[in-house]
C-alpha cells in the first residue's frame, strides 16, 4: 500500500498511476486505479504474452485499462472537459462515468469481447437508474466491428472507433 500511495502524492504528470475516483462516494470509498504504461500493467501481471488472450481476467482489465487512458487523454483535448470516473454499487460497475461541466452523464463499460448483448449493460442500467434525468447515453465500447443499439439508452460501439469515424 505505501508504494501505491507515494506515487499518488506526486503531480499528475508525473504518475505511473491514474486515479479514477468513485462517482458516487456515498456507494464507495475506494477509486479505480489506471497504469498509464497498459505495456507495463501487461508485464506485471505475470502472464506469458502467448497466455494474455486466454486468460480472460487479465486481459479484459488491461482493454479497460487502456481504453479508460484513451478516454482521459481525449477527454483532455476538449476545453470544457468532462470529468471521468468510475462507478460501482454492490456487484454492479460502471468502468468509464463522464460527466460534463453540466452535471449530465455518459456511462461507458469496456468489454474485450467481440460481441456483447443487453445483458452487458445491467451495471449501466442501475447506473442510470441512480441519477436519473442527467444521464444522457450508455456505451458500450468492445472488440467487435459494428455499431448498434443494445436497448433504448445504450450502444455498442467498437473500441476502434475512438481512433476512426468509419
Amino acid at each position: 500500500k505505501q508504494p501505491v500511495n507515494s506515487k499518488l502524492n506526486l503531480p499528475q504528470s508525473q504518475r505511473e498511476l491514474c486515479v479514477r475516483p468513485n462517482a458516487h462516494k456515498s456507494l464507495t470509498a475506494h477509486p479505480k486505479l489506471s497504469v498509464f504504461d497498459t505495456g507495463f500493467a501487461a508485464w506485471a501481471a505475470k502472464v506469458a504474452p502467448s497466455q494474455l488472450l486466454t486468460t480472460p481476467h487479465v486481459w479484459g482489465g488491461l482493454v479497460e485499462n487502456f481504453v479508460s487512458l484513451e478516454l482521459l487523454t481525449q477527454a483532455s483535448w476538449i476545453s470544457s472537459a468532462s470529468q471521468i470516473y468510475h462507478w460501482r454499487q454492490n456487484k454492479q460497475e460502471v468502468d468509464c462515468i463522464l460527466v460534463s461541466p453540466q452535471n449530465r452523464y455518459v456511462a461507458v463499460e469496456v468489454k474485450a469481447a467481440s460481441s456483447v448483448h443487453n445483458q452487458d449493460t445491467k451495471g449501466i442500467n442501475l447506473f442510470k437508474e441512480r441519477v436519473g434525468k442527467n444521464f444522457i447515453v450508455g456505451i458500450v465500447l468492445y472488440a467487435g466491428s459494428a455499431s448498434y443499439q443494445l436497448n433504448e439508452h445504450t450502444w455498442a460501439v467498437p473500441i476502434h472507433h475512438l481512433w476512426t469515424t468509419k
